[in-house]
């Protein structure tokens, strides 16, 4: 007997043993699938083979199948049983579960989980990422940036970010805080500070809900000395999806404003109106955008309108570094100054945790 007989005998009876240890599926249409049953989970049997790698057969297309192996079955009725499972002959549908003390016939289509006895029941995996997602999960973030510029101008701009929220299905809570300072020529050109905090709040299963803000300014460079923003009203959902958020927010609120110079303090009563807009590209690229106005009750012509748009860019293959990149609109009709209208552009380092 040659070495190329003895070669092709030998593969022969490999496959042959493969084929002799191997769990089978066989579907409505005929066809014959023999592999590795892992697990039968939500309608799906999922099927380990050698030759085409993992594949999911919908449990509804299936006619019959065996497996090899005692695996832990769950039928409809809630009932686990542990055991080989055998086709039963010329009845189509049916299986029986062998367990060490009685075989058990039962409808293919009352299998609602199957799983190896080494592995873990699938009930509490999906229990347990269930407990997951209603999870409120905390993630802080902090930036900063630093440019300056010599020569005849000689210019200097330091700024700084902190933000705090906690996100759960149904509500987000965010606390912030900035601080930009800037000079040219040893003459401050910025000085601003901001602490503020959001927090929505929707009922489960809808687009509606409510919200409550407030934040507090100081920018010596506006003749601002402390002003307080304040608003609560209607939020709405708009969309709310794993790559794209928009949120409407809808509400009375209440402006207080003093003043470096001796310009007298002012307090009104305002209407305000903000949209809130995230959107993931891919792993790569994802983006921010705010517009948010205000304007007073009893004076329609003093109002206030905000716009924030910026894009965020990982650095490397981690998910912590990233780059932020954006531009921020700020015009205010009856400004303290003379500049109505303020235009920022930024770019900004940014850490994140988890």
């Amino acid at each position: 007997m040659n070495l190329k007989t003895l070669t092709s005998l030998a593969l022969s009876l490999t496959a042959a043993s493969f084929a002799s240890h191997a769990d089978v599926v066989i579907t409505t249409d005929g066809a014959q699938l023999t592999g590795q049953i892992t697990k039968i989970e939500a309608g799906v049997i999922h099927l380990t083979t050698a030759y085409a790698g993992d594949l999911e057969i919908q449990q509804a297309q299936v006619a019959s199948f065996e497996t090899d192996t005692p695996v832990n079955v769950r039928l409809a009725d809630g009932t686990t049983l542990a055991g080989p499972i055998a086709d039963i002959q010329n009845t189509p549908g049916s299986i029986k579960i062998q367990t060490q003390s009685d075989s058990v016939t039962a409808n293919l289509a009352s299998i609602s989980d199957s799983w190896a006895l080494e592995a873990e029941d699938p009930a509490l995996v999906r229990e347990r990422a269930e407990e997951e997602a209603l999870r409120r999960k905390w993630s802080i973030e902090s930036a900063f940036n630093i440019s300056g510029k010599r020569g005849n101008t000689d210019e200097s701009d330091y700024g700084a970010n902190l933000n705090l929220g906690l996100k759960g299905p149904d509500d987000e809570l965010k606390i912030f805080a900035s601080y930009l300072y800037g000079e040219t020529n040893d003459e401050r050109t910025d000085d601003e500070m901001i602490l503020g905090s959001s927090y929505d709040r929707y009922k489960a299963g809808t687009v509606w809900g409510w919200y409550v803000a407030s934040l507090i300014r100081r920018d010596t460079m506006e003749d601002i000395n402390f002003r307080s923003r304040s608003s609560a009203g209607l939020a709405i959902r708009l969309i709310d999806n794993d790559h794209q958020s928009l949120k409407w927010h809808i509400g009375p609120g209440y402006l207080y404003t003093s003043y470096t110079s001796d310009k007298d303090d002012d307090s009104a009563v305002t209407a305000n109106t903000s949209l809130h807009h995230a959107y993931k590209f891919n792993d790569f690229l994802s983006m921010k955008n705010m517009a948010a106005y205000a304007t007073q009750v009893e004076d329609t012509g003093d109002y206030n309108f905000i716009h924030d748009s910026s894009l965020e860019i990982p650095i490397g293959n981690g998910e912590k570094w990233k780059v932020n990149m954006g531009i921020m609109n700020e015009y205010e009709s009856q400004s303290a100054t003379d500049e109505n209208w303020n235009t920022t552009y930024y770019t900004k380092m940014v850490y994140r945790w988890k």
